[in-house]
């Protein structure tokens, strides 16, 4: 029978998959069976990247007990992100961010539906831009779901990427695209680049 631990640790793998998509999940996987780890393990699919995060955390666990220096372990399986974010800030000894309060009232005019015209996007075109509990979501841009963190006037920080979103207004103030910056992630989505795109909105949401 598998302890808790373990059985905790496949869940949070799980989760993960799923909130990602068959894209990463297929990535890693991918790329994992090629490795000397799972070629001379004789390990292939789910199990492979299981077992393999599952001996690097104990590996990574015991060398942190080793290394005789001050060090902070954050348990992340119960989600609660702004509360990890602040232990890690403290532990730092970095200063609150004094930002001013984003009025939803700003952030709503984003919200939309946006499409690449040019007809070489190599997944999926089409993308939507909306209000969350805490902010805004954009759906369907390399993974089923992004929290996008503001970083200035019309531009965002997309969450568990490096890309970057710059929206572009028209003469009557209107948001009428996102053109696509910052840096490609490592999960190779194709041949060709999504960083330059611009997305142009084609709906409300």
């Amino acid at each position: 029978m598998e302890s808790p631990a373990r059985v905790s640790q496949q869940l949070a793998l799980r989760t993960v998959y799923a909130e990602r998509g068959t894209e990463w999940a297929e990535y890693m996987i991918r790329g994992l069976e090629k490795s000397a780890y799972a070629v001379s393990r004789q390990r292939t699919g789910f199990e492979a990247l299981f077992q393999y995060y599952d001996e690097y955390r104990t590996l990574t666990d015991r060398l942190i007990q080793g290394l005789g220096i001050r060090t902070l372990a954050v348990e992340n399986s119960n989600r609660e992100w702004s509360v990890f974010q602040e232990q890690i800030r403290q532990y730092l000894m970095l200063s609150p961010l004094m930002e001013e309060p984003i009025s939803p009232e700003y952030l709503d005019q984003f919200e939309g539906r946006y499409r690449d015209l040019s007809g070489t996007h190599p997944r999926n075109p089409e993308c939507t831009v909306q209000m969350g509990k805490s902010g805004l979501v954009i759906h369907d841009f390399r993974y089923p779901r992004s929290n996008l963190i503001p970083k200035a006037t019309g531009e965002f920080y997309v969450e568990t990427f490096g890309y970057e979103l710059a929206f572009e207004l028209d003469s009557e103030s209107q948001v009428m695209k996102m053109k696509v910056g910052g840096k490609e992630p490592a999960v190779a989505i194709g041949p060709v680049t999504l960083l330059g795109r611009e997305f142009h909105r084609i709906g409300d949401r």
